[in-house]
């Protein structure tokens, strides 16, 4: 089937990282929208989420406070 104009609008992406000791961090981004859809991806095996906060910020957490610092790579669909 075709692509439909409805796709992918506009993206933005990153990374970031949540200290040893830490279980979450906020992300400030121009990019988020009412409708955005918010993907992240840990180095390393451990459970992870996002939820936005506000306009222009979403929160990374961690389901379990790491003893080592972990990257997150961050993706926003609009």
């Amino acid at each position: 089937s075709d692509a439909s104009s409805s796709g992918v609008l506009s993206t933005s992406a990153g990374s970031i990282t949540i200290k040893a000791g830490e279980a979450s961090i906020d992300v400030r981004t121009n990019a988020l929208t009412s409708k955005s859809l918010i993907f992240v991806t840990p180095d390393q095996p451990v459970s992870v989420g996002a939820k936005s906060k506000d306009s222009d910020t979403f929160t990374i957490k961690l389901q379990e406070v790491q003893s080592a610092p972990v990257k997150v790579n961050w993706w926003i669909v609009n």
